[in-house]
């Protein structure tokens, strides 16, 4: 059966299966009498002498700084802080209101981090650009894909695969500006695959491309007319 005591600083708290350890003074094996961190319940008397009530509120509920923040303006232990606010019977935020709390009043590391991306983006030089769009494409080719390049051969059209363009690859380009797509209508019907292609569709536009997008269906239904549409623009 687990054996509980109630913590001696007082606080009402109870500790269950208190740990027994040797001490370091008197070297000898003695039972926790203390949650971590009260045995300092001296100061909090202490600290309760400097930092009245109407203070501790006003860093707690209007600055909302966190306990561990008020701590180390005052020099003390977070667990001391802690008590001084259950001693003055102001409710202390749990862990999930403190981290929202954290989040929304003092997190800093997003802005530094768009801050830094913004600073370091690749693609604010030519010099990034260049090298961003030279990525090796390393995934085998589709069905869907050998069956259009195949169609390409027989009719002797020049073309480059898996081109790189920014950070992404164009799966055909014919005569320099002309990008072809070949989508499977699984994959591309996604949401997360429709934003992106809808974006690479954008770029290429802005870029003087025109775009051509094939399904699956397409090109094992008749893939002469897909080339038939590249080649009549």
């Amino acid at each position: 059966m687990a054996s509980k005591i109630n913590c001696f600083c007082g606080c009402g708290e109870i500790i269950y299966n208190p740990r027994k350890y040797k001490s370091s003074r008197t070297h000898k094996i003695v039972t926790q009498k203390y949650i971590t961190g009260h045995n300092g319940i001296n100061k909090v008397r202490e600290i309760s002498k400097i930092l009245s009530k109407a203070i501790l509120k006003s860093l707690y509920n209007k600055d909302f700084l966190s306990a561990t923040q008020i701590a180390k303006k005052y020099r003390v232990n977070t667990t001391t802080i802690i008590l001084l606010l259950k001693k003055y019977n102001i409710e202390v935020r749990n862990k999930k209101q403190s981290q929202r709390t954290y989040l929304k009043f003092h997190d800093t590391r997003s802005l530094r981090q768009s801050e830094f991306m913004k600073n370091n983006n690749p693609m604010s030089s030519e010099k990034g650009r260049n090298s961003y769009n030279n990525y090796i494409h390393t995934q085998p080719k589709s069905s869907l894909e050998i069956k259009f390049e195949n169609e390409l051969k027989r009719r002797n059209i020049e073309y480059k695969e898996q081109v790189s363009f920014r950070g992404m690859f164009l799966d055909f380009v014919i005569k320099d500006k002309i990008a072809v797509e070949v989508d499977g209508v699984y994959w591309h019907n996604m949401l997360e695959h429709k934003a992106r292609d809808k974006r690479k569709d954008k770029l290429l536009l802005e870029e003087g491309y025109q775009v051509f997008r094939f399904t699956d269906k397409e090109i094992l239904t008749n893939v002469k007319s897909c080339v038939d549409k590249i080649l009549k623009c």
